[in-house]
């Protein structure tokens, strides 16, 4: 049986199986985060939890449809809306099965950063959160 695939993207990554023995055995319970959803190498869906990947994807709609997953750890719920946010405006043009724009995570002030700006400005704004965040946590 078929345990993971490779991504055709110049990034690579593990997809795994998304079935929920494979879920409940590679994610912990209570971390907050975002994923994607593929039927072979074609993403179909992105998203995110900002309360317990593992029960999202554990409840997921497209559980049985999907055929891998893959995922990263946010770490925090706006770091989670601006992955995901960047994630669904990178493959947007797939014809997501999730049309919708992200929603922002509850008591947000706070938009989408890759709406208004154009796409090689966002991506330095988004590395350049990305490295505040990682200064103020960890005092670099």
């Amino acid at each position: 049986m078929q345990k993971y695939l490779l991504s055709s993207e110049k990034f690579k990554r593990f997809g795994f199986l998304f079935q929920s023995e494979v879920i409940s055995a590679l994610i912990p319970a209570k971390v907050t985060g975002i994923y994607i959803l593929l039927i072979g190498e074609k993403i179909i869906y992105v998203g995110r939890s900002d309360v317990c990947l593992k029960t999202r994807l554990l409840k997921h709609e497209l559980l049985g449809v999907a055929s891998h997953f893959a995922w990263e750890l946010s770490t925090n719920a706006k770091h989670g809306f601006h992955l995901e946010s960047f994630l669904f405006h990178k493959w947007q043009h797939l014809n997501l099965l999730n049309q919708n724009h992200p929603g922002k995570p509850a008591n947000c002030l706070y938009s989408c950063p890759f709406c208004y700006l154009e796409s090689n400005s966002s991506l330095k704004f988004f590395i350049k959160v990305i490295q505040n965040e990682h200064r103020n946590n960890h005092g670099k």
